[in-house]
C-alpha cells in the first residue's frame, strides 16, 4: 500500500493557502467578486421536472478541469474557496448541487431532510452532468474528480461503474466507512433495515429530522458495495486519499481497504487534520493544497 504523512507546516511549493485570519476579507474583496465575474449557472433535469442546480467557471487558460463533488448536506455555495484556488491555478470548474442539497430538486417536502432512494442516483446524475456539459465543454482537456466525505463516495462509485471519464481522482476525507462507533455494524445495518420496512407511521422518512433512513441505509449499503474488491478493480486511474488524523466523522479503515484494493491508489496521513482538511489551519491547508496540484498536474 503506497502511504505518505503530509508534512505539515513546510513554507515550500508554488501554491499558496489563504491565512485564517485573512479569509473574511479576502473572500469579500477578491475571492467572490472574481468568481462572480466569471460563474455562469443554471438547471438540467435528468428525471422530468427534477431540476439540479450546477456551476461552472471557465478560463481561456485552462489546463485541466476540475468537477467538485461536495460533501453530505453541503452545496457548491461552501467550495468557493477550493473553487478560487483550482481556477487562480488555470482549471476550468465545475460543481454540482446533489439532490436533496443546495439549490436542487427535493424528493421530500421537508427541505431540511436529507433523502434520496438510491445512492446510485447521485451517480448517474453526475454522468448526465459529465455527458451533457463537463465533457463537451471541456474538449482535450484532463478532467479531474475532486470529492469530498460522501462526495468521495460518489465518485469512486462513478469511478468504478464508468472508468474512463476522468483522468485523476482527489478523495478528501473520504466516506468508504461511516463512523457508527457507538452501534456494531450488524445493528447498525438492523436497524435502518426495520426503520425502512415498518417507518414511522406519520413521518416515516424522517431521522433525526434531518436525515431520512433511505439515505442512512442507502449510503451504508454504497460504501459496502464501494469496497468489494472486484468493484475496486475496476478503477484503473491514479487516486489520492487525504486521511485527517482526527477526523471523527468516517472511519480509517475504509481508506486502508480503499487504497489496498485499488491499483493505482495513494494514502496521504495529514497530521491534526479534521474533516473538512480544505478548510483547514495554515499549515495544513498550504502542504494540502500542494499536494493536490503536484498530484492532478
Amino acid at each position: 500500500m503506497k502511504k505518505e504523512v503530509l508534512q505539515v507546516g513546510e513554507e515550500g511549493g508554488n501554491i499558496r493557502g489563504i491565512s485564517r485570519e485573512e479569509i473574511k476579507e479576502k473572500m469579500q474583496e477578491e475571492i467572490e467578486p472574481l468568481l462572480k465575474s466569471v460563474r455562469k449557472h443554471g438547471f438540467f433535469s435528468r428525471e422530468g421536472d427534477n431540476h439540479l442546480y450546477y456551476e461552472k467557471y471557465v478560463s481561456s487558460a485552462a489546463v485541466r478541469t476540475v468537477v467538485i463533488c461536495h460533501g453530505f448536506n453541503e452545496h457548491s455555495e461552501k467550495y468557493k474557496e477550493m473553487i478560487y484556488y483550482f481556477y487562480r491555478e488555470y482549471s476550468n470548474v465545475y460543481v454540482l448541487d446533489h439532490q436533496g442539497h443546495g439549490k436542487s430538486y427535493r424528493k421530500v417536502e421537508d427541505h431540511l431532510v436529507t433523502h434520496v432512494e438510491n445512492f446510485n442516483d447521485y451517480v448517474e446524475d453526475l454522468r448526465m452532468f459529465m455527458k451533457i456539459m463537463v465533457e463537451r465543454e471541456s474538449g482535450k482537456l484532463p478532467i479531474i474528480l475532486f470529492g469530498h466525505s460522501m462526495g468521495a463516495t460518489i465518485g469512486a462509485t462513478y469511478l468504478e461503474k464508468y472508468p474512463g471519464d476522468f483522468r485523476r481522482a482527489v478523495f478528501s476525507s473520504p466516506m468508504f466507512e461511516m463512523n457508527m462507533t457507538q452501534t456494531p455494524k450488524w445493528l447498525g445495518r438492523m436497524i435502518v433495515d426495520f426503520k425502512v420496512m415498518t417507518g414511522r407511521k406519520k413521518n416515516k422518512k424522517y431521522l433525526d429530522y434531518d436525515v431520512s433512513y433511505s439515505w442512512f441505509k442507502q449510503s451504508v449499503l454504497a460504501t459496502r458495495r464501494l469496497l468489494r474488491p472486484e468493484n475496486m478493480a475496476r478503477i484503473q486511474v491514479p487516486v489520492i486519499v487525504f486521511e485527517a488524523e482526527k477526523d471523527t466523522i468516517v472511519k480509517t479503515e475504509g481508506h486502508i481497504r480503499f487504497v489496498k484494493g485499488v491499483r493505482n491508489a495513494k494514502l496521504v496521513v495529514v497530521p491534526g487534520g479534521r474533516h473538512e482538511l480544505f478548510r483547514e489551519k495554515d499549515e495544513i491547508l498550504t502542504p494540502y493544497l500542494n499536494k493536490i496540484f503536484e498530484f492532478i498536474g
